[in-house]
């Protein structure tokens, strides 16, 4: 059975997660009209949620009319 405070914590998540996702998109939106013609934009995230990165990245690319080159996780360090 799951109580309300874990019901209260994965709201509290979701509002985080849009928050962060729509500061994300407002920040490289922004940023975009600095770069030189033919330049890439390179955006890199330590979030795993695709709200923070695939969402933003196709957002941008259609409202901009950008070209996604190469989209990948980056695997973190290995023992």
């Amino acid at each position: 059975m799951v109580t309300q405070t874990e019901r209260d914590s994965v709201k509290v998540i979701a509002i985080k997660l849009q928050y962060f996702s729509e500061l994300q998109y407002a920040i490289a939106d922004n940023v975009i009209q600095f770069l030189k013609k033919g330049k890439p934009m390179i955006y890199i995230t330590c979030s795993v949620f695709a709200k923070e990165n695939e969402v933003v990245v196709e957002k941008l690319a259609q409202t901009h009319n950008l070209k996604i080159s190469n989209m990948e996780y980056i695997k973190g360090y290995q023992d």
